[in-house]
């Protein structure tokens, strides 16, 4: 049996945990910030100070729009934002 590195349980414990916060926000998704230059229903969270979510509230479910590195992001926020909510817009 290979063992498993304290690196890969960490990355797995974090993904997980990053999974159960966002599978949290239907239960209330006026959560976080209002963030609404490019929709009304747009607002952003963060998570575990590394990581920002950028997600749609609309009338019947919640979109994760973006996840958004504090750390290595080369695009504001709001441009990743925008970025984002236009492929959604795309895409529906």
């Amino acid at each position: 049996m290979a063992s498993v590195s304290g690196s890969e349980v960490t990355a797995r414990n974090y993904v997980r945990a990053l999974a159960d916060y966002i599978e949290q926000l239907p239960d209330f998704p006026l959560r976080g910030q209002a963030f609404s230059l490019h929709h009304p229903g747009m607002r952003i969270i963060g998570f575990r100070k590394t990581l920002l979510i950028g997600f749609l509230v609309t009338d019947d479910s919640v979109v994760i729009l973006s996840l958004l590195s504090t750390r290595q992001s080369r695009l504001t926020l709001e441009e990743a934002l925008a970025q984002a909510l236009e492929s959604y817009q795309r895409r529906n």
